[in-house]
């Protein structure tokens, strides 16, 4: 599956994350997670403007994560 961010950078790894609530999508390697953004501006700021990802159509956060 394909992530896409808004400045084209496509990131090939992205899967559905198992049992997962908060996240939906995750990278195989375990280390970007991608939520639903909240309802204030998307949840966008200025330190995560280049973690905004599109799947599948819808735009999601990606967070790093450690695992």
């Amino acid at each position: 599956m394909i992530a896409k961010r808004y400045d084209d950078e496509l990131m090939y790894s992205v899967q559905r994350c198992e049992g997962d609530n908060k996240y939906k999508y995750c990278t195989k390697d375990g280390k970007l997670a991608f939520k639903k953004p909240d309802k204030d501006f998307l949840g966008a700021k200025k330190e995560n403007i280049m973690n905004l990802y599109v799947i599948e159509g819808s735009l999601y956060i990606g967070e790093y994560i450690d695992k």
